[in-house]
């Protein structure tokens, strides 16, 4: 029996995006709402738990600390709302065991998950412009922000980092994006690219194709001065070393603490 405040997701799709991030796509249940940019706290067996698990914002846990016989772990939730199924994105770290847990499951088993949750979500704001940063799993929420931004015709901008080519992920996508629609910009930059990094597709795989800028090197950070717009929102979601010095930058340029949103992941 499903406990209250719980319900069963079906697992109909699982691939590895990079060779440590996979992607998990569940059926999605009817009458199953959110709002862009909530998680879902999945319950995983306490056998399987380990404080190393990562892929969603951090959460205190305590049914860890309770002796319960699960622990809860925590996952944004990618799929934008007006999307047919439900998508996470997984780190899978070598000790994580709700990485394990997920790996192991077959297409078609059933999880347990807590209703959706959470305040990162496009806040009310007079302003028009929308601009997102991101780095690694953090862009998982901000996919589903992202479009729910575009859907109300805002202006958009994306500046997405990670390491090297073999950590892009969903580039295609979002490249595809910016090409579609006309209020967004889509940049992406590598912290530690390799000597033939150029911005577009190379052998590291087809999840690189198409990144709408030629080789951006270096930090998300070295990027965002040339972005900022004193009538923005501006939405951060990545590690917390990331978010601490993006906001920090944000906030020597003028912007207001109160149109600076964040989750750590």
């Amino acid at each position: 029996m499903i406990p209250k405040n719980f319900l069963q997701l079906t697992l109909i799709f699982r691939k590895f995006l990079t060779p440590d991030i996979f992607e998990l796509v569940f059926e999605k249940p009817a009458g199953f709402t959110y709002a862009p940019g909530q998680f879902v706290q999945f319950k995983i067996p306490a056998r399987n738990a380990s404080r190393s698990d990562a892929g969603g914002p951090q959460e205190n846990n305590p049914a860890a600390s309770s002796g319960a016989s699960f622990v809860l772990r925590t996952y944004s939730i990618a799929s934008h709302p007006g999307e047919p199924e439900l998508k996470f994105c997984v780190k899978d770290l070598p000790d994580g065991k709700a990485p394990a847990y997920f790996k192991n499951l077959k297409i078609g088993d059933g999880v347990e998950v807590a209703l959706p949750a959470g305040y990162f979500v496009l806040q009310p704001s007079p302003v028009q412009t929308n601009i997102f940063i991101a780095t690694g799993t953090g862009l998982a929420p901000v996919r589903s922000l992202v479009l729910e931004s575009l859907k109300n015709n805002f202006s958009t901008k994306l500046l997405f980092g990670v390491r090297r080519e073999e950590d892009i992920f969903w580039d295609r996508e979002l490249t595809a994006w910016a090409t579609q629609y006309k209020n967004f910009s889509y940049l992406l930059t590598l912290s530690r690219p390799s000597e033939n990094w150029t911005g577009s597709a190379t052998s590291a795989g087809s999840e690189q194709a198409g990144s709408p800028q030629a080789g951006l090197k270096g930090r998300v950070s070295a990027h965002l001065p040339a972005l900022i717009q004193s009538e923005a929102e501006y939405y951060l979601c990545g590690s917390l070393p990331m978010v601490k010095e993006v906001r920090q930058i944000l906030l020597e340029h003028k912007i207001d603490s109160s149109r600076i949103h964040f989750e750590i992941f």
